[in-house]
């Protein structure tokens, strides 16, 4: 559930009619409500870096493994997204793009990416991972990836 989500269950519902009606402590709880649901929305500048966290070195590993096994079957890997933006670290609950190409020349390519699907599930994270076939998006978006992602493997493997 986003910051969005949250903010509209809580105090943030109240109409500012019914603010005035409440007792004075009750009204400056749910405005203190309001200003935090409202800095979760919007926080303020150097605010975003305090919530980044370490890509875990296992995740990383694993990604690597990934990216050299498919390399021998003709597929680059790539992060791209907020990943990519703030690598080597992370928003909590980031989810992990992950672009794909396959090369023309491989033989079996249905079954190439029905295997990397499931070897992209076997990851050891909880967070979603969009994968994205690069062959059949729209070039203009496979620019923007190429522009702004990191090549797969990270560490040379």
């Amino acid at each position: 559930m986003t910051a969005f989500h949250h903010a509209l269950r809580g105090p943030a519902l109240l109409c500012h009619a019914a603010l005035l009606t409440m007792p004075l402590p009750v009204r400056a709880a749910a405005q203190s409500g309001i200003a935090s649901a409202a800095a979760r929305l919007h926080p303020e500048p150097g605010m975003e870096t305090r919530r980044l966290h370490r890509i875990p070195d296992r995740v990383l590993a694993a990604l690597d493994e990934v990216a050299v096994a498919f390399r021998q079957r003709g597929v680059r890997l790539s992060l791209f997204g907020s990943l990519a933006e703030t690598f080597p670290m992370s928003h909590r609950g980031a989810d992990l793009d992950v672009g794909y190409e396959i090369a023309e020349e491989n033989a079996e390519p249905v079954a190439t990416e029905r295997d990397l699907r499931r070897a992209m599930d076997a990851l050891p994270t909880v967070r979603p991972i969009d994968l994205v076939n690069l062959n059949r998006a729209d070039p203009a978006f496979v620019r923007t990836v190429r522009a702004n992602s990191i090549p797969l493997p990270i560490r040379h493997g």
